[in-house]
């Protein structure tokens, strides 16, 4: 395991970092229509001098599904991209997210903003939506791609995991890296209500999006795709402030600021009304993966690059069944033999969650190992099912005053 710094700092001259990328780096951003993932989505298209976004796949996870699609289009075709395409998957989370957070997309898609066109001008977007179901429309575009493109991805892994099912190393092949807002590894997950699946209760540790597909974990976590995660770890350290809301206004006459401000003024009725706060967990995804090695030609001297503490080379294995699924659980490095070899047992770093006692599958079936408490009230092995070792990098740390500068001068426009 080792750190790299996933930046340039405040770029006053040309910078230099680990990987410089010249290159517009092709991207393809695949969410599930919460509003942070709307609020990512503006930040990918506030830098098209560094990136060329290919598509947008939507699925229903965070949002009512047709709402999200209809938002998308909106958002690309207010900000000049109308022309990317977006198409709308038709799998279904195994684990649905609550109805009450499902609806969120609607508050965006009825802004003023994203309702300035007449009738006709609406069908005629929406008759440019992708007619393919998108995890169809995915596979394909991947298998299409003639070097390796970056997915974004801001919701469950369930469409990754459908291409890598269908195409197997072939389409691992085709992706440069996946940047995942997904998991928690050394702090507590978010599914903090016991939500039911079937006769299943859950104990806390996972975090939304695993737990929403824990099968889908289980095939990304058996390939070979790099794997670059954005977990709860670093999303608690960008809660959204009232703070940050207000800063929007003085550069609310630029239309992305005014958008973003308008979008997360909505969120902080959360915060108040919850014990727990709204965080910047898809921006963060999606600013780091455009802060991680890239010099850009033009405009370096106006551009803030933000720095994200990445861990590389930490082994991980995913809980699959039991009231710990979607769990990652953080091994030993000496404890694993590949990054998708078999499944390894070790102790745990920072006292995460204990593997001892436990034998590990990596096909998902269920096993009659014990379960291992461990301090967090997660059961280590819930059930005996495991998914097979596989080494990730993790962005860990990330100050959050320069989350915030970066998204305000992202949106200076």
């Amino acid at each position: 395991m080792f750190l790299t710094l996933a930046a340039s700092m405040l770029a006053t001259s040309r910078t230099t970092s680990t990987k410089i990328i010249q290159t517009r780096r092709k991207v393809i951003l695949d969410h599930d229509g919460g509003i942070d993932d709307f609020i990512a989505l503006m930040l990918l298209l506030s830098h098209q001098q560094r990136i060329e976004l290919l598509a947008v796949v939507v699925m229903e996870a965070d949002s009512v599904g047709s709402v999200a699609v209809n938002t998308t289009s909106k958002l690309l075709h207010l900000f000049g991209a109308g022309h990317v395409p977006v198409a709308y998957s038709s799998l279904k989370c195994l684990n649905p997210f609550p109805d009450k957070w499902r609806w969120d997309a609607a508050k965006v898609d009825t802004l003023p903003q994203l309702n300035r066109w007449n009738p006709t001008e609406l069908r005629a977007m929406r008759a440019k939506l992708v007619q393919q179901p998108g995890e169809e429309y995915l596979a394909d575009l991947l298998m299409q791609q003639t070097e390796p493109v970056t997915l974004v991805m801001t919701g469950p892994l369930t469409n990754l995991a459908y291409a890598l099912q269908k195409h197997g190393e072939a389409v691992a092949a085709k992706i440069e890296e996946v940047w995942w807002m997904g998991g928690a590894l050394r702090v507590p997950g978010n599914v903090y209500e016991r939500h039911t699946t079937g006769e299943i209760p859950t104990d806390g540790s996972a975090e939304w999006n695993a737990f929403c597909d824990p099968d889908a974990m289980r095939v990304v976590w058996a390939s070979t795709v790099r794997l670059v995660v954005t977990p709860l770890d670093a999303t608690n350290q960008v809660p959204i402030t009232p703070d940050h809301v207000y800063s929007y206004g003085p550069q609310a006459d630029m239309p992305f600021s005014l958008l973003a401000g308008t979008m997360y003024s909505t969120v902080l009725s959360y915060n108040a009304s919850s014990f727990h706060l709204y965080y910047a967990w898809d921006a963060l995804d999606a600013a780091c993966m455009l802060s991680a090695g890239q010099v850009v030609p033009d405009r370096v001297s106006e551009q803030y690059m933000l720095p994200c503490w990445v861990e590389e080379g930490l082994a991980t294995e995913v809980v699959l069944r039991g009231e710990s699924q979607g769990a990652i659980l953080l091994l030993n490095n000496s404890s694993t033999t590949g990054s998708t070899g078999g499944t390894a047992e070790g102790e745990v770093q920072d006292g995460k969650r204990s593997a001892h006692g436990c034998s590990g599958t990596d096909n998902g079936a269920d096993g009659d190992d014990a379960e291992v408490e461990v301090s967090s009230g997660a059961k280590a092995c819930a059930g005996g099912s495991r998914s097979r070792v596989k080494r990730i990098a993790a962005v860990t740390r990330v100050q959050q005053e320069d989350f915030y500068r970066f998204v305000l001068e992202s949106f200076k426009q």
